[in-house]
């Protein structure tokens, strides 16, 4: 059996946006992509509401949110892993952090070392990585609108950067925004079928990985 820790935020977590409550496990896309698997994979839902790469969140839960933190413990409880997929970045661009996409894409790097030198893998090897770009910030309101206070465009620089820290690193990579867009008017989470998309291409791409 393979095993798989899909490591990131609400997005990973299954933030439904349409009642900001949480996608049913069939539906979010860690589940999702565990049917299409079968029973030969073990998908690892590691997702956290908040969750940054290496920032504290002093408005939610201070240390609990920072990714590079607490990557380790689910690494440790988890092995051996065959795979590990990130997809983190979109709270780094809230505005009280401040952060460029270069400076999320070096947040980014930090959690692929942090995997590559685990020795969570099989027999003490590194597990493999597919490292994922976030959708792209749509239009935000209300609440929304105030914690990314127009970081839109900043969002649709992360690709080329995480691009280019996986072409680094030599792992793999996979834009999600080339096939699913934020929730039309909350323009930050998936809906069900953007759950479902991506999901799908998932799987295929995990498929390839590991066989």
């Amino acid at each position: 059996m393979k095993s798989i820790l899909c490591f990131g935020d609400s997005l990973t977590w299954g933030y439904n946006p349409n009642n900001a409550q949480r996608h049913d496990y069939e539906t979010r896309w860690p589940g999702a992509m565990q049917r299409i698997l079968g029973d030969h994979y073990q998908v690892i839902e590691a997702g956290l509401n908040g969750r940054t790469t290496i920032h504290d969140d002093p408005y939610i839960n201070g240390q609990m949110q920072n990714g590079v933190a607490y990557l380790p413990v689910y690494l440790e409880s988890n092995l051996p892993l065959d795979l590990v997929t990130i997809m983190l970045g979109t709270n780094d661009l809230k505005s009280r952090f401040n952060c460029t996409p270069s400076d999320i894409a070096q947040g980014v790097a930090s959690l692929v070392r942090k995997v590559l030198t685990s020795g969570c893998g099989p027999n003490g090897s590194a597990p493999k990585v597919l490292l994922l770009s976030p959708p792209h910030l749509g239009s935000t309101e209300h609440f929304m609108d105030v914690v990314f206070d127009g970081k839109a465009e900043d969002s649709t620089e992360l690709a080329d950067h995480y691009q280019t820290v996986a072409e680094f690193y030599k792992v793999e990579f996979f834009d999600t925004a080339s096939i699913v867009k934020a929730a039309h008017g909350e323009g930050v989470h998936l809906d069900e079928q953007a759950n479902l998309t991506l999901a799908s291409a998932l799987a295929d791409r995990v498929q390839r990985i590991l066989t």
